[in-house]
């Protein structure tokens, strides 16, 4: 069986022998509940509303209107998402000895990466790396193997502003779980056991926190479960909710 890693501009899918395999961040963000995502989209979109109020009244359709704020935190969320691939990607060619242009928006993550760096020592052993489970059907891209410290450690790395949440446990679980990975020539290998899961949580302000996270069987067993709230979730109405059914005919009495 083949398993492959296709890049679609700046995202991308996964398949294995040309059939799509879900995503591990997908999965996680279709099966569990995230109460906190609701305020924080409200939030993001009142905060638009507020910052951007004459440009909003300049659009003359409604429907447009309400797109534009509604898609708010969409926008947002996809811009946090490029600038983590960013500040990893570009803080790894600096560490190597290029000479980079860092934007300012990201010279802050990047700097606590690079102290991440100077004072843990890290000595990787793969980077940017596409797995997947077959026996569970599931695919990802880690950010970091590495030995920190004579163990080796499976890394995640995080710049949200409100730090690192509990379902990064089950991002971390997933990954460690793999079966297999892509090495850079694209081969498939062995996914390397490792002995400990870490959220490295990089801050705009140039610091750093290395986190130990709970990514053992017990919360794979969670991330599994997690996994078939997401399969729920995606099937169809029709497939389960049928038709109304006909009232019975009332018999009248003689």
């Amino acid at each position: 069986m083949t398993f492959r890693r296709v890049q679609r501009g700046r995202w991308h899918s996964y398949e294995l022998d040309g059939k799509r395999l879900p995503g591990v961040t997908t999965m996680i963000g279709k099966g569990v509940p995230k109460p906190n995502l609701i305020d924080w989209a409200a939030r993001i979109a009142a905060e638009y509303a507020a910052d951007h109020i004459d440009e909003i009244a300049a659009i003359p359709e409604r429907d447009a209107r309400v797109d534009l704020v509604k898609n708010a935190h969409s926008r947002s969320r996809n811009f946090a998402a490029a600038k983590g691939t960013d500040i990893h990607a570009i803080a790894v060619r600096l560490r190597d000895g290029e000479k980079v242009a860092v934007a300012d928006e990201i010279a802050g993550y990047v700097d606590a990466y690079l102290a991440f760096i100077d004072e843990w020592q890290p000595e990787t052993i793969a980077l940017e790396g596409a797995c997947c489970n077959r026996r569970w059907r599931y695919a990802g891209t880690f950010d970091e193997l590495a030995i920190i410290r004579g163990r080796t450690a499976l890394l995640d790395i995080k710049t949200g502003g409100s730090g690192v949440w509990p379902e990064t446990c089950l991002q971390i679980a997933a990954y460690r779980h793999a079966e297999t990975m892509l090495d850079p020539s694209g081969a498939e290998i062995p996914m390397p056991a490792t002995d400990v899961g870490y959220a490295l949580w990089l801050a705009d302000d140039g610091t750093y926190e290395l986190l130990p996270v709970e990514s053992g069987d017990d919360i794979f067993a969670t991330f599994l479960h997690a996994c078939h709230v997401a399969a729920f979730m995606e099937r169809a109405k029709d497939d389960l909710i049928g038709l109304p059914l006909a009232a019975p005919a009332t018999e009248v009495a003689s």
